[in-house]
This record gives C-alpha cells, sequence and structure tokens, in this order.
C-alpha cells in the first residue's frame, strides 16, 4: 500500500467561515482536543510525522475542520516539531484555506514560511465575483477578502498558489452562468494561479443539510464528463497520482480534476491524517481507523 499524503488537522475553534458543502459540519470547536493533549505534543507529532514520511507520504497538507489559519500558535510549534525531523522532513507542504484571516494578520504568513509551506490551495467557488464566493463561503463581513488581492499577496511571499474550484452552479447564486473549462483556466491565468484543481462537492451519506445542499447546487454529472473530457483533450498529460488521478498541464498551468477525496482506491490509503488528539487516522469519516 502507498499513502499520497500526510493531512494535519490544524485545532481551531469554530470556524470563521460557514460553507454549506464542508462535510465536518462548518468546523466543530476542536481546541478543546487539543489542549488536552497538548503537554505530550511534540513527541506525539514527531512520531507520526515520521510514521508517515516512513510509510511513503511525501508530502505534508495542512487542513482542519475549521479554518487552519485561525491557531498560528499551533503552525509555529508544528515548525518546529518538523524541524527536528531533519533531512527526514517533508519537503512538500501545503495548506487549504479560503483565504480569511490572511489579510487581519500578516503573521499567518511568517508562520507559513516558518513551518517551509511552499504551496498555498485557496478554495474558492465563484472566482469571478468576489461577493458571491464570499457569501457562499459565509465569510465573516469584517474579513472582506478580494480574490485577486489575496493572490497578489501569496504570489508576492513566494508560495506556489494552487486554486481549489468547488464545483458549483453558479447560476443558482448569480447571473454568471456556468463556466466552461477554458473559462475557468482564462480566470485562472489572470488571478496568477500556478496550478488548478477542480473538486466536485462530496455529498454526505445521510439525510442533512450539507448532503441537500450539495445535491442541489454541486455541478451536475454531466457538466463534470463534459470538464472531464475537455481536460483530456486540451491538456497534456504529465502523471498519475499515487490516488490515481491523472495530472495534466496546459498553457504553464498544472491541472487536477478530483471526484471523490473521500474514497479509498483500491487497497491503498489516499491519505493519512494526524487528528487534533495527535493520534494517527487513515479515513477522515471513521475514528475507527486508527493507527496509532
Amino acid at each position: 500500500m502507498h499513502g499520497q499524503t500526510l493531512q494535519i488537522v490544524v485545532p481551531t475553534a469554530k470556524c470563521v467561515n460557514h460553507c454549506p458543502f464542508c462535510v465536518v459540519g462548518n468546523g466543530r470547536n476542536s481546541i478543546a482536543d487539543w489542549e488536552s493533549t497538548s503537554r505530550n505534543e511534540g513527541t506525539s507529532y514527531i512520531r507520526r510525522m515520521a510514521y508517515a514520511k516512513e510509510y511513503g507520504c511525501d508530502t505534508m497538507v495542512l487542513t482542519a475542520n475549521g479554518e487552519p489559519l485561525q491557531n498560528i500558535k499551533f503552525l509555529l510549534r508544528l515548525a518546529g516539531y518538523h524541524d527536528l525531523l531533519g533531512v527526514a522532513g517533508f519537503h512538500k507542504i501545503e495548506i487549504q484555506t479560503t483565504g480569511s484571516l490572511l489579510f487581519s494578520n500578516r503573521g499567518v504568513l511568517k508562520a507559513l514560511k516558518a513551518l517551509g509551506v511552499s504551496t498555498v490551495s485557496l478554495s474558492v467557488c465563484d472566482p469571478w465575483s468576489d461577493v458571491v464566493n464570499d457569501k457562499i463561503i459565509g465569510r465573516p463581513e469584517r474579513v472582506p477578502t478580494p480574490l485577486l488581492d489575496i493572490c497578489d499577496l501569496i504570489k508576492k511571499w513566494g508560495f506556489i498558489l494552487r486554486l481549489s474550484y468547488n464545483m458549483i452552479q453558479l447560476d443558482n447564486f448569480s447571473l454568471h452562468q456556468y463556466s466552461d473549462f477554458l473559462g475557468y483556466l482564462s480566470r485562472a491565468a489572470s488571478l496568477g494561479a500556478d496550478q488548478i484543481t477542480f473538486k466536485r462537492l462530496h455529498a454526505l451519506d445521510y439525510d442533512c443539510p450539507q448532503r441537500e445542499w450539495v445535491l442541489k447546487n454541486g455541478v451536475t454529472e454531466k457538466q463534470w464528463r463534459n470538464l472531464l473530457d475537455d481536460i483530456k483533450h486540451r491538456c497534456s498529460p504529465l502523471e498519475e497520482e499515487m490516488n490515481g488521478n491523472m495530472r495534466y498541464s496546459i498553457n504553464g498551468i498544472s491541472v487536477l480534476a478530483i471526484g471523490d477525496c473521500m474514497s479509498p482506491r483500491d487497497d491503498s490509503y489516499r491519505y493519512l491524517i494526524i487528528r487534533e488528539d495527535g493520534r494517527l487516522y487513515s479515513r477522515w469519516e471513521d475514528k475507527g481507523s486508527l493507527i496509532f
């Protein structure tokens, strides 16, 4: 079996955003879990990061049940733990964020640099309208976030910029009709993106507001298939990633489409996860997947 990424869940208070498609219910308060285990946190994280690297994970991804930029203290601690791994550490480190808080606290960017983050993956619903994008994400009104300014800031600090498009039916929210691949590509180029990920939203398998929202507003099967065909015929293939997705290139921009990131492929892990309790798991949705 092979692992692609080690995902580290940054402990956060209740998320500042309110994304209706979030699979963890807009982020529960996980600070308590973190504080209850932080006394032995260093040893716990170092052992599990080393295990994941030996297992075959080559990329560390910072994610959260909320917005990972909410906990700078943890990011700085993690930087110290990672440094202790030395040459056995991760050379590719990515953070997944909506960009909220980047402008309100520039110390965040310094923390990401200290940790060695190479890629900032920016979650976007509507790349053409800041108003619609912020409304869908549920970004606080006190945190206005022009997408172009966020992208410029990320590039200015020397990070690789990945736009992670949450694929929705935009005409449900604005006058902007559903765009095709070339439309999204053109917009990404104008924002200075180095990489694009098209992400089909995952609907939970039980009745709940998240499932209802995704089924109503996510792209249709036909739209998704058309997008995949467009990518395949217009882009040059690069390589197949460990999770089975093919990575492509067009006009100097990397392109990836992810259908269901929650499902395992054959007998392989798509990822390993260090949760807020400092323990290692193999599945997001099942705590029975505890490894140690």
